[in-house]
């Protein structure tokens, strides 16, 4: 991060965001979301994407969504991470971390559970660095996949 540059976390506002949240995913996902799948998640109450975003003052305040994070409810107090991406030239700088805190903070005494490719050796090692525990393999769940193994994560406060 640097001066020239804001932050901003905040649940997705606008068709325009599920645009950018689709080309995000598009480019750094092995599956995503359609803009027309986005459509019908952010008009179901029990999903919610939450996108970061960067305001450039040195171009004229130009603000440019980087990553999101879509969550659902599962019930009370669970929620479950359907998909996280931040663009690639943005990867390793803090900001999908910034997207975990922002959910233990804003959804305290929450328990959330994903899914992650066995071989997404990269992901394993976020996600453990942030407090989540593999609890199940599942074999052939990505059946789109040519990599079809996930592990189910999870992370409840008492874990840390």
């Amino acid at each position: 991060m640097n001066n020239e540059n804001n932050i901003s976390i905040e649940q997705v506002s606008s068709n325009n965001d599920l645009v950018d949240i689709a080309i995000i995913g598009s480019n750094t996902l092995p599956i995503y979301y359609t803009t027309i799948h986005l459509l019908e998640i952010v008009n179901n109450p029990l999903y919610y994407i939450i996108k970061i975003s960067i305001t450039n003052k040195l171009q004229n305040n130009n603000i440019n969504t980087i990553g999101f994070i879509i969550l659902k409810q599962n019930e009370s107090k669970k929620l479950h991470i359907m998909s996280i991406a931040i663009l690639e030239e943005y990867q390793g700088c803090g900001y999908g971390s910034m997207l975990i805190n922002y959910l233990k903070s804003n959804y305290p005494k929450y328990s959330y559970s994903l899914y992650v490719q066995t071989v997404n050796i990269k992901g394993i090692s976020f996600y453990k660095k942030h407090g989540f525990k593999i609890v199940k393999l599942i074999e052939n769940y990505y059946t789109e996949l040519d990599e079809k193994n996930a592990y189910i994560c999870e992370y409840y406060d008492d874990f840390a």
